[in-house]
């Protein structure tokens, strides 16, 4: 049963939105480091997690060890490309 719809949303993996404290936040890549940034979040399939503000298109995000990395952290990308944040037709939870 399909509750929500929305078209033309920003989309991640609802595993790469981390918690500290009462904040949700990402895990960007800046010049090889993670840097952590706070996202306003919306509806979510159990999968992906709507992202509303705090990330834009195209940005890197750490996807795989986000919940144990520091701020200012070294960070290794495995596969270029592959967090890259794009917008999403279609998110249904």
């Amino acid at each position: 049963m399909v509750t929500t719809e929305k078209t033309s949303t920003l989309v991640v993996p609802a595993n790469a939105v981390v918690t500290q404290g009462q904040t949700k936040a990402v895990v960007m890549v800046s010049d090889g480091k993670a840097a952590f940034r706070a996202v306003q979040t919306g509806v979510s399939d159990g999968t992906n997690i709507e992202i509303t503000s705090g990330l834009k298109a195209g940005e890197q995000i750490v996807v795989v060890g986000q919940n144990s990395v520091r701020e200012g952290g070294p960070v290794i990308v495995a596969m270029p490309g592959a967090a890259t944040v794009t917008p999403t037709a279609t998110v249904r939870p």
